[in-house]
């Protein structure tokens, strides 16, 4: 497994991936109506669009892509794995990549706002929990951890 910058040509699989994450696992903390937002606004041109202006990692298996990583500035804005690939430690690299960036460019604090169920998976990166954030999106409320890391 290899991790590298994100390609333009990565769009479409780093699509496919964060999606089949939300609709198996997110789904289960998370109503439908979230879900598809989420989904609604999760395309290859977004994808494409926001890489220019993060930093953006794939993890890369075999000659599969089976994991992203972006970061706009401090914030860590999508960290997603294949589920075929969950608990083989492709999230933690990908992170370790982004937590190297940090510290080349001395970003000293790293935040997320984590979905309910990531939330064990950045405890594990060293992550604290600042607060639930109580989110609302047409009518539909939702729960959101913001969550940060001081980058030693």
């Amino acid at each position: 497994m290899k991790i590298r910058k994100f390609k333009e040509s990565d769009a479409e699989s780093v699509c496919e991936i964060i999606k089949r994450c939300d609709k198996e696992i997110a789904s289960k903390d998370y109503p439908k109506k979230i879900i598809d937002w989420w989904a609604s606004k999760t395309t290859p041109e977004r994808i494409l669009k926001n890489s220019k202006i993060r930093q953006c990692f794939v993890a890369i298996f075999g000659k599969n892509l089976v994991g992203y990583v972006s970061l706009d500035n401090n914030e860590i804005k999508k960290l997603f794995v294949d589920t075929d690939y969950h608990k083989q430690g492709i999230g933690k690299k990908l992170f370790q990549e982004i937590e190297k960036f940090a510290i080349k460019k001395k970003i000293p604090k790293l935040i997320v706002e984590s979905s309910i169920h990531a939330e064990k998976f950045y405890e594990k990166c060293g992550f604290k929990k600042v607060e639930t954030k109580n989110c609302e999106y047409d009518n539909t409320k939702f729960k959101l951890i913001l969550m940060e890391n001081e980058i030693k």
